[in-house]
């Protein structure tokens, strides 16, 4: 497990590093983090009455939030690629174009709230009022880009957002005695 937490907190500095502190994928990492180290000390103690409280299922929700938490820019790179793909193939590229360009935009709406945060006086008030309709605005947009995606390619959400492999799923791709199933099976 030691092993394992070094490599979150290398992922975690990349990420306050790269995206900055305040950014809501950094946020996500320092969740998905938490969530796995508490579930994997929950589960070694034991765990609850309840299935879903059981040490193995214990271990499988903190086999997925590590999955989340270990994300790379490469990979999240490379998903965007083959979900563009994917959309272009279903002839909704310029929708998908249009949503990655949201997702951006928001990306840069948030920066410059934090940024704005700081202002005092109206002034201040002011443009974090701008700021936060045009914020309103932009998820307004995302959302529908999103409806309509969702009806359009639905293999591009395969791809965007990947869901976390189980352990028995990645047992059977790998064998049940691979290294890195060993480590976390600890």
């Amino acid at each position: 497990m030691a092993a394992a937490q070094k490599g979150y907190q290398r992922a975690l500095t990349i990420d306050r590093k790269t995206l900055g502190p305040e950014h809501r994928e950094t946020a996500t990492v320092i969740n998905d983090i938490a969530l796995c180290l508490a579930l994997w000390g929950w589960s070694a103690q034991g765990g609850g009455a309840a299935a879903g409280d059981q040490p193995e299922a214990l271990k499988q929700e903190a086999f997925t939030a590590s999955q989340r938490a270990l994300q790379s820019a490469a990979a999240n790179a490379m998903a965007r690629s083959a979900a563009l793909t994917a959309a272009k193939i279903a002839s909704a590229g310029p929708q998908a174009q249009a949503y990655e360009a949201a997702l951006l935009e928001r990306d840069d709406l948030d920066r410059q709230f934090a940024t704005a945060a700081s202002n005092t006086g109206q002034y201040g008030i002011e443009k974090r009022q701008r700021l936060a309709e045009a914020h309103d605005e932009i998820i307004s947009r995302i959302d529908r880009l999103a409806a309509d995606l969702k009806l359009k390619a639905p293999l591009y959400w395969d791809y965007r957002s990947p869901e976390p492999l189980s352990l028995a799923a990645l047992q059977v791709k790998t064998g049940a005695d691979a290294a890195l199933l060993h480590t976390m099976k600890r």
